[in-house]
């Protein structure tokens, strides 16, 4: 490039007069030097244009793949009906005496969070049934902030998975319990790392949602037992059975070594206050 050459030549000029101790001669070529790069900027200006444009074009890209996404994100009079129709629907039959001043801690992250969800009936029904609760000063104790952050982490189907799990419950902290037993005699093994279980709340999750794999089924179950939600306690037992004859030193029957293996799916107690607060009866 001719910017790129002159350039050069003027540094390789620069350095000469240096070596050679003529100070004027050293000020005027950097002085040709500075004007040198105006000369090399216009070389690049081109692509830079361009870079411009395709960056442009992107951004009306993105501005066009957020529309609907903006459209929904709810206003201050949206909130205010919501408020004023749905949260009000499920205290109607609360006296009104009892409807007092919700924490603030609790209510302002509701209504903030409603600006991006409120669109979404399922999660947004949480979050009335919450609000709801911090209203009522008869169980505005079971209403905790971090309800709040644990909606956002959850998908629809989830909360759906939680509804189910909560009625089959009867609301109490057990949900579904499994006894399984093994014998040395008849199996080559015990127990193995898959716990039978899993294959339990897989066929649970497609109660809610028919066309669920079991993939996806695992995951929802380890972001419930991420966010505290659920857990699956695991016991186990053993015992030998078989006799020995007493008048001889044969066996009278084989001995055999019995496991038993209990899993038992439940509502952890942070699980079940959440139920409370954010299911409702």
């Amino acid at each position: 490039m001719p910017g790129i050459s002159l350039i050069a030549k003027k540094w390789r000029g620069c350095m000469t007069t240096v070596s050679d101790g003529n100070i004027k001669n050293t000020i005027e070529a950097v002085a040709g030097l500075a004007k040198a790069v105006p000369i090399y900027q216009d070389a690049l200006q081109p692509a830079a244009i361009e870079v411009g444009k395709a960056l442009s074009t992107i951004v009306k890209t993105i501005h066009v793949a957020l529309a609907p996404i903006s459209a929904l994100v709810w206003g201050y009079d949206q909130i205010k009906d919501f408020v004023a129709t749905k949260v009000a629907a499920k205290l109607q039959n609360v006296p009104e005496d009892r409807i007092s001043p919700p924490n603030p801690m609790i209510a302002g992250p509701i209504l903030e969070a409603l600006k991006y969800i409120g669109h979404e009936e399922t999660l947004s029904d949480m979050y009335a049934n919450l609000l709801a609760t911090t209203l009522d000063s008869a169980v505005a104790a079971n209403a905790h902030p971090a309800f709040v952050e644990v909606i956002k982490q959850l998908t629809p189907p989830e909360v759906q998975l939680i509804q189910h799990l909560a009625i089959q419950s009867h609301y109490k902290q057990e949900i579904l319990a499994l006894r399984t037993e093994r014998s040395s005699s008849r199996d080559n093994y015990l127990f193995s790392n898959e716990h039978e279980m899993y294959g339990v709340f897989c066929r649970l999750c497609k109660q809610v949602v028919p066309l669920i794999s079991d993939d996806v089924a695992l995951t929802f179950l380890d972001n419930l037992k991420r966010l505290q939600i659920i857990e699956i306690d695991i016991s186990t037992s053993q015992r030998v059975e078989g006799r020995r004859d007493s008048r001889s030193d044969t066996l009278g029957a084989p001995i055999e070594l019995k496991q038993q293996q209990n899993e038992t799916l439940k509502f952890t107690y942070f699980g079940m206050k959440f139920v409370n607060a954010c299911i409702r009866e």
